[in-house]
């Protein structure tokens, strides 16, 4: 087959070895891809999370500590600044 066939062992070893780097070529175009794609969904998580604190929050109450728990401390410090 390869005595019939045009063009020398050096142009088909070439062949595939071009064939070879596309295709690692292309793998590594994958793997960038889903790297991206996985990156979109934090993204979108992030802004759906700010939304949702931004939209359940009166305008009252997001000047108070969203930490929890009671702090005298900070009650004091606050005094009448709301």
């Amino acid at each position: 087959m390869f005595t019939g066939s045009t063009g020398g062992v050096t142009e088909r070893n070439m062949a595939i070895d071009v064939s070879e780097e596309i295709a690692r070529k292309g793998q590594e175009l994958r793997e960038m891809t889903r790297d991206l794609d996985l990156l979109k969904v934090e993204v979108d998580i992030i802004a759906i999370v700010i939304r949702s604190r931004s939209a359940s929050a009166p305008t009252g109450v997001q000047g108070e500590d969203l930490g929890g728990g009671d702090h005298p401390e900070r009650e004091g410090r606050s005094g009448s600044s709301d």
